[in-house]
């Protein structure tokens, strides 16, 4: 039962880490595919500065988020 409950919360991350993925392979450059991106960087800079503890505001400024 463990390792069901291990295995499913091992998955899970994955799948819901993919959903905002956009997939360089079907990227069509246009301006509304590079907003996506950027967002998509910005919003995963935030995160993982905030999970580290680096989420200061000045910090955050400094860095342009």
């Amino acid at each position: 039962m463990k390792k069901i409950l291990l295995l499913l919360f091992l998955f899970f991350p994955s799948v819901s880490f993919g959903d905002n993925l956009i997939s360089p392979i079907g990227f069509q450059d246009t301006d509304e595919n590079r907003k996506k991106v950027l967002s998509f960087i910005e919003k995963n800079v935030k995160n993982e500065l905030s999970s580290i503890g680096m989420d200061d505001p000045s910090y955050l400024r400094v860095t342009g988020l």
